[in-house]
């Protein structure tokens, strides 16, 4: 007797925050994917140019799938140059991204910069 495999796979809603080097200002975006196994904080995503670690991760019951957080920051290369918000953003729209439409200003502590 041969025992059949039954392909599992979990959907995942993935929102993605993007922040300017200060933290001063955001914008976030989402994606959806299925993963053939559940998906867990710290896992990495590689697309095309960019590299996703999830952050957090739960669960919707009545949606029947997983929620997962990304963040992600410019940042300073040691040669000079930025990777910038709108180079992250445009990477990500690339690898089917959707959103990003406002940047919003940050607030720490109940303060808006």
């Amino acid at each position: 007797m041969s025992e059949s495999t039954v392909a599992m796979n979990y959907k995942v809603k993935l929102s993605l925050t993007v922040r300017n080097l200060d933290n001063t200002c955001f914008c976030s975006g989402s994606k959806e994917l299925n993963l053939p196994f559940a998906p867990f904080a710290g896992l990495r995503l590689h697309e095309e140019m960019q590299v996703y670690t999830l952050a957090a991760i739960g669960w919707a019951d009545h949606e029947q799938c997983f929620y997962a957080s990304v963040e992600m920051s410019e940042e300073q290369l040691s040669d000079g140059d930025l990777i910038d918000m709108d180079f992250i953003v445009e990477t990500a729209k690339g690898s089917g991204w959707v959103g990003f439409n406002k940047i919003f200003k940050a607030q720490v502590c109940g303060k808006e910069f």
